[in-house]
């Protein structure tokens, strides 16, 4: 494997690379691009890490264009947002295409016209920046109008923002849809910029829900400008407590964040370039399953989710051990944590996904009709995999803050909404699985009434196809205790299964790969072997992300930003991995058969 480095110059961060590629026994090649015409093809490696050229946009497009024909380009954004280097473009780029908060930015022709813009648009102080620039290279704070007139004499060269009173602003670095760390930059005292090259400090920020929030915002902004590398600079308004995305750095320095982490960042970006240059060697469910086995730790909220589905998927030691790890932070470390755990998760009133907005719409009635459905159904899971995991028995604890009669009132008055059933999907048939695990009885899991719901309901659900899809998948998961046990009654989840089947071939390409990988999962569970298995498998070999070795549902369904993102793609890739591997618990209950 050989790694081609197109640059303008050498120095520190060319040098870390080329090191830690010789660590990892990979040759790497600056090479420092000045023109389009000069014979570059046959020297350029498998993979290209493009941090800066001296090429005209026209030229960069064209070569970037070439080379991603045979060989993986880290960035290749200069294809389809060539403008994204420049500053004005970023915020309103972000302004049109994002709820995010972005920073009101504008460009002027000339000086008069600037001055006309306050104090309508702009109030002092205001930050005047370059439109293409790093470091924090020329940027001046103009507190007056005289401040404005000494230094605004070439106004199409800059853009200018309401200055933001801050305490620091913070670096997040992303790397194949990762979250690499963040930190947080403070300007050195007497100085407004924060940037470590101008003599700002940096430190760690270790804050999980600050981590959380920025991770949002940053893979969020990854994938919306398709970068797989990239530094993401985000500062807080010290009066409103507001996060807002200052701009990306599509060629970001590393050193200061290295040394405030101890990330050796061309490591990470060299190991990153092997697992693109895999895909050449290994098929596509070893290919992502080691990548997300490799990056647990950037999975976030997702971490237990994906070492427990898998665990129960294939009883690996490897899973096993992870969820070892995560025991004291799922379950807590005594009886005064666990029953805290239980009262936290009551607290998720309306804790429903609205990333389908259609969805969410059509919910909105029955999200406020049973407002306890999510948190109880949180507490029921909690309960369910603090038993088929750790061999934990929560009841007790759960009797104190929910009573048995809670429970059950929930339960019957959702069970004879059948409406309510189809709509709620999920979290309604989840519900009646847990209650009847609670309660240790089989009560309200009725497969054909679920079925008969599912015949009555889901053709008339027009855009909102999935509810009824999900509603009988979860089914069948249910009645596996979540992949804990084979399942009973085969027959009538077949059944089910077949009708999944002819609604997914009525609306393939309305459907994204997450509900086909669940079918295929179902499908594994019932030992049931479907016609559409080679066509949604087909689908998923089209369907690696540019930034990394996981599935993005690249045809239909799921916003860009959300399916680009690793650990928003891990349920997606979690159902993909098990679709392709035997179930376990299936296998032992054949064996004694």
């Amino acid at each position: 494997m050989k790694i081609s480095l197109i640059c303008t110059k050498g120095g520190w961060h060319a040098n870390e690379l080329i090191k830690a590629a010789k660590k990892n026994k990979i040759q790497l090649e600056k090479i420092l691009l000045q023109d389009i015409n000069e014979n570059f093809d046959s020297r350029f490696g498998d993979v290209i890490i493009w941090f800066s050229s001296k090429l005209e946009t026209l030229d960069r497009k064209n070569l970037c264009f070439h080379l991603m024909r045979t060989r993986v380009v880290l960035n290749n954004d200069c294809l389809e947002l060539p403008f994204l280097t420049r500053k004005y473009f970023q915020q309103k780029y972000l302004e049109s295409y994002s709820s995010l908060n972005s920073i009101p930015t504008f460009v002027f022709k000339n000086q008069k016209e600037l001055l006309s813009a306050i104090p309508q648009k702009l109030k002092y102080p205001i930050i005047q920046k370059p439109n293409y620039g790093s470091q924090g290279d020329d940027i001046t704070l103009l507190k007056s109008e005289k401040d404005l007139k000494k230094h605004s004499y070439d106004t199409q060269k800059y853009i200018y923002q309401n200055f933001i009173e801050n305490n620091g602003d913070y670096r997040v670095f992303v790397l194949g849809g990762r979250m690499l760390g963040v930190i947080k930059r403070v300007a050195r005292k007497g100085s407004y910029l924060n940037n470590i090259s101008k003599g700002g400090s940096a430190e760690v920020v270790s804050n999980e829900k600050l981590l959380t929030e920025f991770e949002k915002i940053a893979l969020s902004v990854a994938s919306m400008f398709k970068l797989s590398l990239c530094g993401i600079d985000i500062i807080q308004d010290l009066k409103n407590g507001k996060l807002y995305f200052m701009e990306v750095n599509t060629n970001p320095e590393w050193k200061g964040f290295q040394q405030a982490t101890g990330i050796n960042v061309a490591e990470k970006i060299i190991d990153y370039c092997l697992d693109l240059h895999n895909r050449k060697l290994k098929n596509k469910t070893d290919l992502i399953r080691q990548y997300f086995d490799k990056n647990i730790a950037n999975l976030g909220n997702q971490k237990f989710h994906y070492v427990s589905r898998m665990y129960l998927w294939t009883r690996e030691k490897f899973y096993r051990e992870e969820l070892d790890k995560l025991k004291n932070q799922y379950l807590g470390k005594n009886q005064n944590e666990v029953q805290e755990k239980i009262k936290d998760l009551l607290k998720l009133k309306y804790n429903y996904n609205q990333n389908n907005l259609i969805a969410w719409k059509t919910r909105k009635e029955y999200m406020l009709k049973y407002p306890w459905l999510a948190p109880f159904n949180a507490v029921l899971f909690r309960h369910l995999f603090a038993g088929t995991l750790y061999g934990n028995n929560l009841r007790d604890s759960i009797k104190k803050e929910i009573s048995d009669k809670e429970f059950v009132k929930l339960g019957n008055k959702l069970y004879k909404d059948k409406k309510a059933i189809i709509i709620m999907s999920t979290f309604a048939v989840n519900y009646f699985y847990n209650l009847d695990h609670y309660f240790g009885k089989s009560r309200y899991a009725n497969p054909q009434y679920f079925l008969k719901i599912f015949e009555e309901y889901a053709w008339k659900l027009p855009g909102n196809e999935t509810l009824g899809l999900y509603m009988l998948t979860h089914a069948i998961i249910g009645a596996s205790k979540f992949y804990a046990f084979p399942i009973k009654r085969v027959k009538i989840y077949k059944k089910m299964l077949n009708r999944i089947e002819d609604l997914i071939i009525e609306k393939y390409f309305d459907l994204h790969l997450d509900i086909k990988f669940e079918f295929l999962v179902c499908c594994r569970i019932c030992a049931h072997k479907s016609k559409l298995e080679k066509i949604i498998l087909g689908e998923a070999e089209k369907s690696l992300a540019d930034n990394g070795n996981f599935l993005i549902s690249r045809f239909s369904g799921l916003p860009t930003s959300i399916s680009r993102n690793f650990p928003d793609a891990e349920h997606r890739n979690v159902l993909f991995i098990m679709a392709n591997n035997d179930f376990a618990p299936l296998k032992r209950h054949l064996s004694q058969h």
